[in-house]
């Protein structure tokens, strides 16, 4: 029972931070250098995050397959 509520809020987390990570992803018609790194930035941020959730998931899942992670993370 344990497991599958940690599933279910880890698959809320990940819902939630969808429209985070795509909010910039419609074409935006501006010309300016400082625009398009403002747009790569934020597109790069929500990869990371759903990124982040994911290695969060597998963390849980599977406790002994994350100790590397952890490892370079932390060292």
């Amino acid at each position: 029972m344990r497991k599958m509520l940690v599933h279910l809020s880890t698959f809320a987390l990940v819902i939630s931070i969808i429209p985070i990570s795509t909010a910039s992803a419609h074409e935006v018609s501006t010309k300016s250098e400082a625009a398009d790194l403002r747009m790569a930035f934020g597109q790069l941020l929500g990869e990371h995050a759903v990124l982040a959730a994911i290695a969060m998931q597998k963390g849980i899942d599977v406790p002994e397959a994350y100790l590397p992670v952890i490892w370079i993370w932390y060292g």
